[in-house]
Protein backbone atom coordinates (compact mmCIF):
# COMPACT_ATOMS: atom_id res chain seq x y z
CA UNK A 1 0.00 0.00 0.00
CA UNK A 2 2.59 2.09 0.99
CA UNK A 3 4.55 1.31 -2.71
CA UNK A 4 1.52 2.71 -4.13
CA UNK A 5 0.97 5.62 -2.59
CA UNK A 6 4.23 6.33 -3.21
CA UNK A 7 4.22 5.71 -7.02
CA UNK A 8 1.17 5.61 -8.75
CA UNK A 9 -0.56 8.68 -9.83
CA UNK A 10 -4.28 6.95 -10.63
CA UNK A 11 -5.43 3.88 -9.07
CA UNK A 12 -8.23 1.51 -11.04
CA UNK A 13 -10.42 -0.38 -9.01
CA UNK A 14 -13.09 -2.68 -9.09
CA UNK A 15 -16.18 -2.03 -7.22
CA UNK A 16 -18.03 -4.77 -8.02
CA UNK A 17 -20.62 -4.40 -4.62
CA UNK A 18 -22.03 -1.48 -6.99
CA UNK A 19 -22.98 -3.34 -10.19
CA UNK A 20 -21.38 -6.16 -11.32
CA UNK A 21 -18.41 -5.86 -13.34
CA UNK A 22 -17.78 -1.91 -12.16
CA UNK A 23 -14.67 -0.42 -12.36
CA UNK A 24 -13.64 3.11 -11.57
CA UNK A 25 -10.84 4.98 -12.01
CA UNK A 26 -9.48 7.21 -8.75
CA UNK A 27 -6.43 9.49 -8.63
CA UNK A 28 -3.68 9.10 -6.73
CA UNK A 29 -2.71 6.55 -4.48
CA UNK A 30 -4.40 3.71 -2.32
CA UNK A 31 -4.99 5.95 0.75
CA UNK A 32 -6.17 8.81 -2.01
CA UNK A 33 -8.41 5.35 -3.13
CA UNK A 34 -9.98 4.79 -0.05
CA UNK A 35 -10.57 8.48 1.15
CA UNK A 36 -12.09 9.20 -2.18
CA UNK A 37 -14.55 6.20 -2.04
CA UNK A 38 -15.74 6.84 1.09
CA UNK A 39 -16.60 10.64 0.23
CA UNK A 40 -18.19 8.89 -2.88
CA UNK A 41 -20.36 5.94 -0.65
CA UNK A 42 -21.08 9.01 1.59
CA UNK A 43 -22.64 11.05 -1.04
CA UNK A 44 -24.45 8.56 -2.63
CA UNK A 45 -26.20 7.86 0.54
CA UNK A 46 -27.25 11.54 1.11
CA UNK A 47 -28.55 11.71 -2.51
CA UNK A 48 -30.48 8.39 -2.04
CA UNK A 49 -31.76 10.08 1.22
CA UNK A 50 -32.45 13.69 -0.94
CA UNK A 51 -34.16 11.45 -3.31
CA UNK A 52 -36.53 9.31 -1.54
CA UNK A 53 -39.07 12.16 -1.34
CA UNK A 54 -37.78 13.17 -4.92
CA UNK A 55 -39.08 9.45 -6.45
CA UNK A 56 -42.48 11.14 -7.26
CA UNK A 57 -40.92 12.69 -10.51
CA UNK A 58 -41.74 12.03 -13.98
CA UNK A 59 -39.91 8.97 -16.20
CA UNK A 60 -39.70 12.39 -18.26
CA UNK A 61 -37.37 13.86 -16.12
CA UNK A 62 -35.19 11.16 -15.27
CA UNK A 63 -34.40 10.52 -19.21
CA UNK A 64 -33.42 14.43 -19.85
CA UNK A 65 -31.16 13.57 -17.31
CA UNK A 66 -29.23 10.47 -18.16
CA UNK A 67 -27.99 12.43 -22.16
CA UNK A 68 -25.99 15.35 -19.67
CA UNK A 69 -24.19 12.58 -17.74
CA UNK A 70 -23.26 10.63 -20.98
CA UNK A 71 -21.89 13.99 -22.67
CA UNK A 72 -19.41 14.60 -19.76
CA UNK A 73 -18.09 11.13 -19.66
CA UNK A 74 -17.29 11.93 -23.79
CA UNK A 75 -15.99 15.20 -22.53
CA UNK A 76 -13.14 13.86 -20.17
CA UNK A 77 -11.86 11.89 -23.02
CA UNK A 78 -8.84 13.17 -24.34
CA UNK A 79 -8.48 13.90 -27.94
CA UNK A 80 -5.25 12.39 -29.62
CA UNK A 81 -3.51 15.48 -29.89
CA UNK A 82 -4.36 15.96 -26.19
CA UNK A 83 -3.29 12.70 -25.22
CA UNK A 84 0.15 13.42 -27.57
CA UNK A 85 0.39 16.97 -25.83
CA UNK A 86 0.29 15.58 -22.57
CA UNK A 87 2.75 12.57 -23.15
CA UNK A 88 5.25 15.11 -24.41
CA UNK A 89 4.54 17.68 -21.99
CA UNK A 90 6.88 16.17 -18.63
CA UNK A 91 10.00 15.89 -21.22
CA UNK A 92 9.07 19.13 -21.41
CA UNK A 93 9.14 20.86 -18.46
CA UNK A 94 12.01 18.49 -17.45
CA UNK A 95 14.00 20.62 -20.41
CA UNK A 96 13.02 23.86 -19.52
CA UNK A 97 13.91 23.23 -15.90
CA UNK A 98 17.39 22.13 -16.29
CA UNK A 99 17.32 25.73 -18.60
CA UNK A 100 16.05 27.47 -16.21
CA UNK A 101 18.67 25.99 -13.26
CA UNK A 102 21.80 26.74 -15.87
CA UNK A 103 20.33 30.41 -16.26
CA UNK A 104 20.00 30.03 -12.34
CA UNK A 105 23.36 29.48 -11.99
CA UNK A 106 25.20 32.07 -14.76
CA UNK A 107 23.17 34.47 -13.33
CA UNK A 108 24.26 33.22 -9.60
CA UNK A 109 28.07 33.99 -10.40
CA UNK A 110 28.29 37.85 -10.27
CA UNK A 111 31.03 37.91 -12.54
CA UNK A 112 28.83 37.54 -15.79
CA UNK A 113 27.66 41.17 -14.73
CA UNK A 114 31.03 42.82 -15.45
CA UNK A 115 32.40 40.88 -18.53
CA UNK A 116 29.23 40.87 -20.18
CA UNK A 117 26.27 42.68 -19.27
CA UNK A 118 24.69 42.07 -22.16
CA UNK A 119 25.02 38.21 -21.72
CA UNK A 120 23.49 38.78 -18.14
CA UNK A 121 20.67 40.85 -19.70
CA UNK A 122 19.85 38.41 -22.50
CA UNK A 123 19.77 35.52 -19.74
CA UNK A 124 17.56 37.04 -17.13
CA UNK A 125 15.55 38.27 -20.30
CA UNK A 126 15.16 34.21 -20.89
CA UNK A 127 15.05 33.27 -17.36
CA UNK A 128 11.92 35.25 -16.67
CA UNK A 129 10.24 34.07 -20.15
CA UNK A 130 11.14 30.81 -19.31
CA UNK A 131 9.75 30.80 -15.66
CA UNK A 132 6.19 32.37 -17.23
CA UNK A 133 6.10 29.17 -20.12
CA UNK A 134 6.96 26.63 -17.03
CA UNK A 135 3.94 27.75 -15.47
CA UNK A 136 1.58 27.84 -18.67
CA UNK A 137 2.81 23.84 -18.85
CA UNK A 138 2.02 22.98 -15.49
CA UNK A 139 -0.94 24.31 -15.70
CA UNK A 140 -1.59 22.63 -19.35
CA UNK A 141 0.04 19.35 -17.82
CA UNK A 142 -2.47 19.56 -14.63
CA UNK A 143 -5.98 20.46 -16.63
CA UNK A 144 -5.04 17.53 -18.79
CA UNK A 145 -4.16 15.04 -16.41
CA UNK A 146 -7.46 15.98 -14.78
CA UNK A 147 -9.76 14.73 -17.88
Amino acid sequence: RRFLDNVVTSTIAWEGDEAPGFWREYEGGYEDWKSQKARAKSMREQAAKAAAPAEKKSAVAAAASKPATVDAAKQRKLSFKEQRELDELPARIEAMETEQKTLSALLADGAIYTSDPDKAALSQTRYAKLDADLLVALERWEVLGAR
